[in-house]
């Protein structure tokens, strides 16, 4: 492979690396403006495309749907491990929202919250069907684990839509905000945009010192014999 051909390939790489880092700045803009919306004041329907959003998840149905990660060998399948959960996360505002996170903490809590949630709903049902007129809920364990998260607002795949609409089943329209929340780190932000700017300017140097070096390659070969 000459020079101007893997200097080509490292331009490309960089560039590509430049872009995709640089995708980040919408948030990253709004993260240092402090635009920020606060998950227990939400209003049904106000979480938009691209917005940013932190606060408590302290109800949760649990987990609708997850993510795969297959390794193969020779065509053998090998291992295969969970990248993500999607959690059925009830809001502050009576509303329904997936959450999506890989993160293992984050996973352990949230399904050790479901427990709770689901441990909470049956108790509730048993108080009523014992006592329909006066119910004691006096002793009744409301769930006590909390979720602190940091999200960035994404459209809601049309694939994991199909699948949160046949978890949810009646009233999915009505009672679901039609948005994904997918955990982020804010902290975090700023360096992957100044990564980005770095691979984008690196990137324009490579591309000017693979044009100087295949106009030279060029020359050579017109003379060779």
């Amino acid at each position: 492979m000459g020079k101007s051909r893997f200097l080509g390939v490292a331009t490309m790489v960089a560039l590509v690396f430049g872009v995709v880092f640089l995708t980040n700045t919408p948030q990253f803009l709004k993260y240092t403006k402090g635009d920020i919306k606060n998950f227990e004041e939400l209003e049904p329907n106000e979480l938009n495309i691209g917005d940013l959003v932190k606060g408590t998840i302290d109800f949760t149905d649990g987990s609708f749907a997850e993510m795969e990660e297959t390794n193969t060998t020779f065509g053998i399948e090998t291992s295969k491990r969970t990248t993500k959960q999607y959690y059925a996360v009830y809001m502050y505002n009576d509303m329904y929202v997936a959450y999506e996170t890989g993160n293992s903490e984050q996973i352990a809590k949230l399904d050790k919250l479901a427990e709770e949630c689901q441990e909470y709903y049956e108790s509730l049902e048993n108080a009523y069907y014992n006592n329909d007129d006066d119910p004691d809920l006096s002793e009744i364990v409301q769930p006590s684990t909390e979720v602190e998260f940091e999200g960035t607002v994404k459209e809601l795949p049309t694939d994991l839509d199909k699948l949160f609409r046949e978890w949810y089943g009646e009233g999915y329209d009505d009672e679901v905000e039609k948005v994904l929340i997918t955990r982020a780190d804010f902290n975090r932000m700023g360096y992957i945009v100044y990564a980005g700017l770095g691979c984008a300017v690196l990137g324009i140097i490579l591309l000017i010192v693979t044009i100087i070096v295949w106009r030279k390659e060029k020359t050579e070969n017109s003379f060779s014999y």
